[in-house]
């Protein structure tokens, strides 16, 4: 797969899609107001994965292209939806890895 996503960090010459826009589905922004409801700039070649996570409610809290390196294409969602997101994308998009948050406070053991 050849990427050619502009990294909003890292821009390279060879770089020339732009991200994809998204709105936030209405289960992700419960109480948020729809004038204050954020675009989401995702990267055009993993757009339709996330969509599909969104689709079938995973939150995704970041996600990266790779920007050329194939093996670096990534989502981060929340520990607890990790399977649901693997199951997911082995049916969109087997080549993503999946990444996930874990809160753990201050004093708190595992």
């Amino acid at each position: 797969m050849t990427c050619l996503c502009i990294s909003y960090n890292q821009p390279q010459p060879w770089q020339t899609d732009q991200g994809r826009a998204m709105v936030p589905p209405d289960w992700a922004m419960m109480g948020v107001a729809d004038n204050a409801r954020p675009v989401i700039n995702v990267d055009a070649c993993i757009a339709d994965a996330v969509q599909a996570l969104w689709d079938a409610g995973v939150w995704t809290t970041g996600s990266c292209c790779g920007h050329g390196d194939p093996a670096s294409r990534t989502v981060i969602v929340d520990r607890g939806d990790r399977r649901k997101a693997r199951d997911v994308l082995d049916r969109v998009d087997k080549t993503i890895r999946i990444g996930a948050w874990e809160m753990i406070l201050d004093g708190e053991s595992r």
